[in-house]
């Protein structure tokens, strides 16, 4: 995934899939200057990362 779409996710109205590393994520923050994110994983929602916004992945459609 690109900076671009990762902010157009965080500011969209719907809901998308997103997985970092197989784990599906809700992207809280998107640092562009440094191409990161800050995620929360689903199944545990007090785990939150700094991640490369370049590994995170959409599902197929």
């Amino acid at each position: 995934m690109n900076v671009e779409r990762a902010l157009e996710i965080i500011n969209a109205k719907e809901t998308y899939p997103v997985h970092y590393l197989g784990d599906s994520v809700w992207i809280d923050e998107v640092d562009a200057g440094n191409g990161t994110a800050t995620v929360q994983v689903l199944d545990d929602r007090k785990e939150t990362q700094k991640v490369p916004v370049d590994k995170l992945t959409e599902p197929a459609r």
